[in-house]
């Protein structure tokens, strides 16, 4: 919930707790019904592994371009 209301998890800027909170939660994308009643965790989830040049992990690569870039 607090990733849904602000840009990062910590602070103002990308920290390791953003890193890790996408890393772990990358998975749940693979299930249709997390992608689809939380699709603003998996834009940021896409947002992180952009920033990071990775590409999109399984069931990430079909959700699309994130609706913002983190800056």
């Amino acid at each position: 919930r607090h990733w849904h209301q602000q840009e990062y998890l910590v602070g103002d800027r990308l920290t390791a707790a953003d890193l890790t909170a996408a890393a772990l939660l990358s998975p749940l994308a693979l299930i249709p019904s997390y992608r689809q009643n939380y699709p603003w965790l998996f834009d940021r989830i896409a947002q992180i592994h952009q920033r990071c040049g990775e590409p999109a992990p399984p069931g990430l690569a079909e959700v699309g371009q994130p609706q913002e870039q983190l800056s």
